[in-house]
């Protein structure tokens, strides 16, 4: 690139003196007709002669007069100077944008560096959850002919470097609900799938619960130094099933017959703004025919199955 700028300036500097030379010189002053015609009728100067010619009475022109030696020298140095301020002014392109990408690359890096560090020092919180009473439907509970209910016991410990903060649980009684295609006595589909369960969108529901309490400063939340555990603080949590999802479950036939506990805990840190979430979704049945009944029963801890909601069940950020 400086090469290539650096003859163009050459090459500037030397096209200016060609048409220096050619609208300097003048051809020779007629005397008198048998001067011209003497001339015109000469054969013997050919176009390097003349060249020759032209270019000598140019310099000759020029170191005989102290003005066309200025003039020269004036124009040949602003063409310089021109030529060079180009460079110079893509020399600062050039740098700025080199700069411009170094600094992008800088503040990536650093980017980088915090997530890293984060990620080594950030508070890590797993999640155990525990039944403690069975499963019961409480005629008399509620405003909506019962409620379902049952209590459990969580467990975490700070396995990370740095404090958690507003460590907060909860959790949510809910009927399975598998998707479904509605179809006609052909059983052909009629229209588009009915969504069942969706274990992602729960998890944001009861996650998000906790978090907005913290967002308004209501949260109930307790802080979690490394290696603490919540055993200290923690009590049986009770649930009570939405008697309307429920109630919407009874008329499905897509209802599995069982229950699902999703549970959720959320916390913070002190080393950045992030929300952290561990969750899962637990899978609660009866043992034996593994249905559990709507319409309200009792079902013993000893007969009922709960794990790890076998597909996406558990989640952790």
């Amino acid at each position: 690139m400086r090469i290539l700028l650096a003859s163009i300036a050459i090459l500037a500097i030397v096209g200016l003196v060609v048409v220096g030379a050619k609208w300097s010189s003048k051809p020779p002053y007629q005397q008198s007709n048998n001067q011209s015609t003497q001339q015109n009728t000469q054969t013997d100067n050919s176009e390097n002669g003349i060249a020759e010619s032209n270019w000598n009475a140019f310099w000759r022109k020029v170191w005989s007069e102290p003005i066309n030696i200025f003039t020269l020298i004036l124009a040949g140095s602003t063409t310089l100077l021109f030529v060079l301020g180009v460079i110079q002014i893509g020399f600062l392109i050039h740098t700025n944008r080199t700069a411009e990408t170094a600094a992008n690359a800088a503040i990536e890096q650093n980017k980088i560096s915090r997530d890293a560090m984060i990620a080594d020092q950030r508070p890590w919180l797993p999640l155990d959850v525990d039944l403690t009473t069975p499963l019961v439907f409480d005629h008399k509970a509620g405003d909506s002919g019962g409620l379902w209910q049952i209590s459990l016991r969580w467990n975490t410990k700070n396995i990370g470097k740095t404090p958690a903060t507003n460590v907060s649980f909860s959790a949510r009684l809910i009927p399975w609900i598998f998707d479904s295609v509605p179809v006609d006595e052909k059983a052909q589909a009629t229209g588009p799938i009915v969504p069942g369960t969706n274990i992602a969108t729960e998890f944001d529901d009861v996650c998000g619960f906790t978090e907005r309490l913290t967002d308004y400063k209501i949260g109930f939340g307790q802080i979690m130094f490394p290696n603490e555990t919540n055993e200290k603080w923690t009590r049986d949590f009770g649930l009570n099933g939405d008697p309307h999802l429920f109630k919407v479950a009874k008329e499905l036939h897509t209802y599995t017959g069982q229950f699902l506990i999703i549970a959720c805990l959320t916390y913070g840190s002190t080393i950045s703004d992030s929300k952290y979430r561990t969750a899962k979704a637990y899978s609660l049945w009866k043992i034996g025919d593994g249905k559990i009944n709507l319409d309200g029963e009792a079902v013993p801890l000893a007969k009922l199955g709960f794990t790890v909601f076998p597909t996406n069940g558990t989640y952790a950020r």
